[in-house]
């Protein structure tokens, strides 16, 4: 068994080791904050700089708002989406619906090429002979493997 002398000596120990850890952990703290301050500080200084050079890189077009954040948060709208990229995700998925359902590559095809002519419609843009060929590329890169 301990006798109080021994638990007294160790309980004085562990004040003074605990009292130096809090004064480390203090210490590190107070080093932590001017770091902290100085990244969010570069990280706004970022992001002054990126909406700079969205402004100045994107179309003159008072419609085209510039894209500063995420969904989900405040500010601007993101831009809308170019043709091209709706044109080639819809006929993309479109294609490989069918060919999972085991439909052939023409018919498959055509169904992407009726609902990417919808959407143009819908948009009052044109399918351009491009777009048409990138969509049978891909119809041709899902059909082959």
């Amino acid at each position: 068994m301990s006798t109080i002398v021994e638990i007294t000596a160790n309980l004085q120990i562990a004040l003074k080791e605990a009292g130096e850890a809090e004064k480390k952990y203090s210490d590190a703290l107070a080093g932590i904050k001017p770091l902290e301050a100085a990244a969010i500080e570069k990280r706004n200084a970022v992001s002054l700089l990126m909406n700079q050079y969205q402004e100045l890189t994107q179309p003159a077009s008072e419609e085209t708002p510039i894209a500063r954040k995420r969904r989900g948060s405040s500010g601007a709208k993101r831009a809308p989406r170019q043709f091209l990229p709706i044109a080639m995700t819809t006929s993309s998925r479109l294609m490989k619906t069918a060919k999972t359902e085991g439909k052939t590559k023409k018919i498959a095809l055509q169904a992407a090429m009726d609902r990417v002519t919808e959407i143009a419609k819908k948009r009052g843009e044109d399918l351009t002979d491009e777009i048409r060929t990138q969509i049978e590329k891909r119809a041709s890169e899902i059909y082959t493997k």
